[in-house]
């Protein structure tokens, strides 16, 4: 075992052992010493480091990098791919939407470097950045690992610093600065700037108030040497007062202006009081100065103040990161779609807009909500299988279909297939396949764009009961401010205390009475809840929403999508029609729909027609601009041309209470009703040309794996109202999944329209007034229901 052991050799950069890769051990000379290597990565990236100056870099390491990036081990098209990634950060857009002005000619940038994992390497870094021209100043924060950079952008570019960092085996991350972040760090660097006066004031005063005390108690201190150290308290003290306590003074500016004065108010005035008559003591030379107090009261408020700050800050940023921004960037096509190889240029995806097809590659995140259309792409090795080589003659396979990552906005964190003609959602990540996206909406339009704004917004409301604190506050301040008042009063005038006794007692009952902990409390719970809800997928819009939480009276759940997976399959089909007619009308009228029916459909749609080896494509003569109407809680309908009609007629797909309005066939009617027996637990659809019914489908879906869970939870905690599940599906479908899933049986409620389920939660709210409703649904079709609720999931 010892001999296997002393046969281990590790690499000199990354730690990694020598002789697993392809290169085999690597030996050379660096800096004047041999050292081995992994690979020419390594071996490249220690001779950047060490030619550069930096060798102690390796002497002062505490920890080995893990899964180092560097660019002698990449495949050659991946690190062209990040070159080309870098020279799109220096596009002037993109650098505007991802730097901040500093001065006329300088620029903030912030970075999340990948790989750091010792202040070495954050040594490394710092020195490696900064010998680049054109960058001023840079700072690394360990424990986030950021980087902020203050750079020329006419001297060096951003996809130079990128680059930098990747050729010593590190991965930079620019990220787009947060408004609210922005506010938040400029708050806490004048925050600081006020921390150390008064803390370089409060120490040194302390120390000139240990010799006065000194000189006091023995009496040995001269009435010069005591005037001339109180000059020198003076001059300590008076800058802190004006400028380091001025976040406390400027509650004075609402309280004059006619409101009421808040927590602000109070600390300023016991601060001014202190001030104000050690001055008087000062010049007059009667009594004793109180500078020391005033010091170590501004600074050990302001050190609070900051602390409360950084929670704040990490709970914006956490809050920022967990809601992943639109790429800067994107690849937009120019030339043919039809191209295995298309002509693409680098846009700002600002500039992107309704109509423009993206390229995108594995692992990008899209830009912007689209529908993926079928392209003859080169695949690259990663993605290549035995369905998915390149042809001989240059030719890539047909891309219909890819693997995207939706996570961020599903919060489901299973990849799953589209294909062509389904929807891409913007901020979701290819995970596997290289696709084409005809966009439908511009970015600031897309669905992650709608999510992030309400992410931004969430907590701005606030809750009943911070609006509650925020009215008592400035009465309570009001009582605090005469509750002093009258305890100097009645020390001074009655008990004879003298001025600064009284004016002490009165500054206590300021300070120590500041409803500081009041009016943190709450806010503070409120932002630790929403952040958490978010970590877990649960964007909580408002404080408002965790206070109605508390007294819910009855749930209401949909079924399709929210209790179910909302991934029906068809598991039985009845034609009146040519098979291959009807699967292009469930193309033609379900393309781009995002219900799960309509989704289940098209699937059973191109499966069967591949089936069937059609070599046309089913979507071929589908209108890309096509008019879908939906009918509320019946399904969906279109005009389109059919036969030797002289007109448009209309193409009918939903319920079978909305086929039977308009199907008049007596033997279709019946064949419905016996389709539908013989499905009794599955959802029924039809398909109707005019008045014309061209086939049956049965679908069934199955419940999610907490949904008995939720439900018998629910049902235990709230016993005298259990949950009540609302449904459009007959009552046969929706009896079987609710029964299953634990619902009573009277509590399963069926075959209602959107309006009906409206005003059953309307009825249910008017009859208690006074508790909160909720209705849980998967937002597709249930939307109005969900607004209905004072409570909505």
């Amino acid at each position: 075992m010892q001999e296997l052991l002393e046969q281990v050799v590790l690499c000199y950069h990354c730690g990694e052992e020598c002789g697993t890769g392809p290169t085999g051990i690597l030996r050379a000379d660096v800096g004047g010493e041999e050292h081995t290597f992994c690979c020419h990565g390594c071996m490249t990236a220690c001779r950047i480091i060490i030619d550069s100056g930096e060798g102690l870099y390796y002497r002062n390491r505490t920890d080995l990098p893990s899964n180092v990036l560097l660019t002698g081990q990449e495949d050659p098209d991946e690190s062209q791919r990040a070159q080309k990634k870098a020279a799109a950060f220096d596009l002037a857009s993109v650098v505007d939407q991802y730097t901040e002005p500093v001065s006329r000619n300088l620029r903030r940038l912030t970075l999340m470097i990948k790989g750091i994992h010792c202040q070495s390497c954050v040594f490394l870094n710092e020195r490696m950045l900064s010998r680049l021209s054109g960058v001023q100043d840079v700072s690394v924060d360990y424990d986030s690992g950021r980087a902020t950079l203050i750079f020329d952008p006419g001297r060096v570019r951003i996809s130079s610093i990128l680059n930098l960092l990747r050729s010593i085996g590190y991965e930079g991350v620019p990220l787009r600065p947060g408004q609210k972040s922005n506010q938040l760090r400029t708050e806490g660097r004048s925050l600081l700037w006020k921390i150390a006066i008064a803390a370089f004031a409060a120490g040194n005063v302390m120390l000139v108030s240990a010799a006065l005390w000194a000189g006091y108690f023995d009496g040995s201190m001269s009435g010069e040497l005591k005037h001339l150290l109180h000059w020198f308290e003076f001059l300590l003290t008076t800058p802190v007062f004006l400028y380091a306590a001025r976040v406390f003074h400027r509650g004075w500016r609402g309280f004059l202006l006619g409101g009421l004065p808040n927590m602000d108010v109070l600390i300023s005035t016991g601060i001014s009081a202190a001030y104000f008559y050690s001055v008087y003591v000062f010049f007059s030379g009667e009594g004793e100065v109180y500078f020391d107090s005033v010091n170590t009261i501004v600074f050990l408020l302001l050190v609070g103040r900051y602390i409360e700050w950084r929670a704040r800050l990490r709970q914006r940023e956490r809050m920022e990161a967990l809601v992943r921004p639109l790429p800067a960037h994107c690849e937009r096509v120019t030339g043919d779609i039809n191209n295995p190889r298309p002509e693409t240029i680098t846009v700002a995806v600002r500039d992107v807009v309704p109509g423009d097809v993206l390229l995108l590659q594995s692992g990008e995140t899209i830009p912007a909500d689209g529908l993926l259309i079928a392209a003859p792409l080169l695949t690259h090795p990663e993605t290549e299988g035995d369905s998915g080589r390149n042809d001989p003659d240059g030719q890539g396979p047909l891309s219909e279909t890819c693997e995207v990552d939706e996570s961020v906005l599903t919060g489901e964190s299973r990849a799953v297939e589209r294909k062509a003609g389904d929807r891409l959602l913007a901020g979701s990540i290819v995970v596997r396949g290289a696709v084409m996206l005809r966009v439908t909406s511009a970015p600031a339009e897309s669905s992650l764009a709608a999510l992030s704004r309400l992410a931004e917004g969430a907590g701005h409301g606030g809750s009943d009961y911070e609006r509650l604190t925020r009215r008592i506050i400035p009465t309570f301040s009001m009582i605090v401010l005469l509750a002093a008042a009258l305890a100097f009063g009645f020390h001074y005038y009655i008990g004879a205390a003298g001025l600064d006794r009284s004016l002490i007692i009165a500054i206590s009952v300021l300070i120590i009475s500041c409803p500081c902990a009041l009016a943190l409390a709450v806010p503070t719970a409120t932002g630790a809840a929403i952040y958490l809800g978010l970590r877990r997928g649960v964007l909580i819009r408002d404080g408002n929403v965790l206070q109605r939480m508390t007294n819910v009276h009855r749930f209401f759940f949909d079924k399709t999508g929210t209790l179910t997976e909302g991934r029906p399959r068809v598991t039985a089909v009845r034609f009146f029609y040519d098979q291959l007619e009807v699967l292009r009308h469930v193309a033609r009228i379900e393309k781009g729909s995002v219900h799960p029916l309509g989704q289940a459909l098209l699937e059973y749609a191109r499966t069967e027609w591949q089936r069937s080896g059609q070599t046309e494509s089913l979507f071929a003569h589908v209108d890309p601009h096509h008019d879908v109407r939906i009918i509320a809680g019946k399904g969906v309908q279109m005009e389109i041309q059919w036969k030797d009609a002289t007109g448009p007629v209309a193409l009918r797909l939903g319920s079978v209470r909305f086929i039977q309005e308009h199907v008049t066939d007596v033997e279709a009617l019946d064949a419905v009703a016996q389709f539908r027996a013989a499905s009794p637990t599955s959802t029924v659809l039809g398909l109707s040309i005019q008045n014309r019914l061209l086939a049956l489908f049965a679908l069934s879906d199955v419940p999610r794996p907490d949904a008995r869970l939720a439900v018998s939870t629910l049902t235990t905690e709230f016993s005298d109202q259990s949950p009540i599940m609302l449904t459009g599906d007959d009552h046969e479908v929706a009896r079987h999944i609710g029964l299953d899933l634990g619902f009573a049986d009277a509590n399963i409620e069926s075959g209602l329209l959107p309006n009906e389920k409206i005003a059953r939660i309307a009825a249910e709210r008017e009859a208690h007034p006074e508790r909160t409703i909720a209705m849980v649904g998967d937002g597709y079709n249930d939307a109005p229901a969900l607004a209905a609720a004072s409570l909505a999931l």
